[in-house]
This record gives structure tokens, C-alpha cells and sequence, in this order.
């Protein structure tokens, strides 16, 4: 995954701002970009098994799901980019 994706953008949102949870309409404003296109990239890493999700009326609420990929992967990947 390259670092301009906006695939990558999102997990490194998550990555920064894991403590929290977020609406897809706030993670979108945040990272500029397209408010559907970035629901649909939420709702694929939440039927993955790397985001939780909650729908809370209108709004489709995300937070992070501690899982194998993100304490094995997905940390490590994120740490090392910061060293870099």
C-alpha cells in the first residue's frame, strides 16, 4: 500500500487517532476526501475484521478493532515510517 492512497491515509488516521471513534463524514473533512468514497473504504476495513462500526442514527461511527493485523502489522508498519 503506498503512503498517497487513500487506503493508507484512513488506517494511518486510525493509527494517530486510535483512542476515539469517528463519523465517516469527520474522517473524510479530515483527510479531503470524497465523503462516499470514503465510507465505502471504512465499511470494507469493517467487514474485515479492522475497524468497528456502529451506525448511530444517520452516522456511521468507526473505531479501531484491536486484531492480529494491527498489533503484528499494521503498529509495526506505522512506528517504522515515523523513524524514517
Amino acid at each position: 500500500m503506498l503512503p498517497w492512497t487513500k487506503q493508507y491515509k484512513i488506517l494511518k488516521y486510525f493509527y494517530i487517532y486510535q483512542n476515539n471513534k469517528y463519523s465517516g463524514r469527520q474522517i473524510s473533512k479530515y483527510l479531503n476526501i470524497n465523503h462516499k468514497t470514503c465510507l465505502k473504504i471504512l465499511n470494507e476495513y469493517a467487514d474485515n475484521g479492522l475497524l468497528k462500526r456502529e451506525i448511530i442514527g444517520n452516522a456511521h461511527v468507526f473505531g479501531i478493532h484491536i486484531c492480529y493485523y494491527w498489533k503484528n502489522i499494521l503498529f509495526d508498519m506505522f512506528k517504522k515510517e515515523n523513524l524514517a
